[in-house]
């Protein structure tokens, strides 16, 4: 949800409301006794308690096909501006004041809530033109993991063709279990690859499903140049080599910061040290692969930023159900006194 003009009309709602509500909480003061109980105590309150409501009723819009009125866009307008009123007005409610156990933790439930909300609105806000203008080659949310999958067997399948055998037999039987299931279902999602499959690693391919190939364990800590480049060695071996200690792990978790092509200007360096140490005739074969880590590369940062952009609601959701729950016996409570 970006805030934008259209976002004018609730930011003065909320500031009307919270003055009006200020003004009649100043003219009419607390008394000796607990605020609460009075009846303009009881008045913020209850109306602190339909917002809460209010802004609960967002999930409860977006899961029931019976309650789906309205545009959603005012919903979640709604449930940001409303929620956020519910603050001072639960405030004018305790007089300023923590009161017992229970409205204490309503109170900071409350301030979190309303803190991790406004939270999620500035992420929802300016992550998605941080990725519109840093991402070109942006894949959707739900195609990540398929993407990078596609990116291994690319990079794969061009180590294949260069060194004429497979530099992974492990690999390989998981590459060709994905291009079978794959085959029928949509053109590859990045450039074309030469590498042949043979019916036989077809057949050899186990059941690994995408989702077990990409783990989201942190790979082995890439090594060093001169861990991979050995004086003398026969050239393929070194592409060889340099896909199975660096690339092939890279390829699998490339949002994890620190390695050797996780930057732009590390990349190339790594990439023009390996390539003093091939014959010309690989040299293309080389620049296939930095496009393939470009692109993965663009993957991983998207796959950060989805994270910020979603993982606000991992802290925001539970909290705000406590939050519920938690005004509703303290409504009940308050009747049964």
């Amino acid at each position: 949800m970006k805030v934008d003009r259209s976002h004018k009309g609730w930011l003065i709602f909320l500031g009307v409301a919270t003055a009006v509500g200020g003004a009649v909480y100043a003219l009419s003061p607390p008394p000796n006794g607990p605020w609460g109980n009075t009846w303009t105590g009881l008045t913020f309150g209850v109306l602190a308690l339909l917002m809460i409501l209010f802004a609960g009723a967002l999930g409860v819009r977006k899961k029931v096909l019976l309650l789906r009125v309205g545009r959603v866009q005012t919903w979640t307008k709604g449930h940001l501006w409303v929620g956020a009123l519910s603050l001072p007005f639960m405030l004018y409610h305790g007089a300023f004041q923590w009161g017992g156990p229970l409205t204490t933790v309503l109170f900071i439930l409350l301030i979190l809530v309303v803190l991790s909300g406004i939270l999620g609105a500035a992420l929802q806000h300016t992550l998605p033109t941080v990725m519109m203008s840093d991402l070109p080659n942006e894949a959707t949310y739900e195609h990540i993991e398929r993407s990078l999958v596609d990116l291994r067997c690319e990079a794969y399948e061009h180590v294949w063709a260069a060194c004429g055998e497979p530099p992974n037999p492990e690999e390989a039987r998981k590459i060709a279990d994905w291009r079978r299931r794959d085959a029928n279902q949509r053109p590859p999602a990045h450039r074309a690859t030469t590498a042949p499959m043979s019916a036989e690693t077809v057949a050899a391919g186990n059941e690994a499903a995408p989702a077990q190939m990409l783990t989201v364990e942190l790979a082995p800590k890439e090594p060093k140049l001169s861990e991979f480049i050995k004086a003398g060695e026969v050239p393929r071996t070194v592409l060889k080599r340099f896909y199975n200690s660096v690339l092939r792990d890279y390829l699998r978790t490339p949002w994890r910061r620190g390695g050797l092509l996780t930057r732009r200007e590390p990349e190339a360096r790594v990439f023009e040290a390996v390539r003093t140490e091939l014959e010309p005739s690989l040299h293309e074969t080389l620049d296939d692969l930095a496009a393939v880590c470009s692109d993965a590369r663009q993957i991983g940062r998207q796959a950060r930023l989805h994270r910020w952009l979603h993982g606000w609601q991992i802290v925001h959701v539970p909290l705000a159900m406590a939050l519920l729950v938690l005004a509703l016996v303290h409504a009940v409570m308050a009747l049964e006194k």
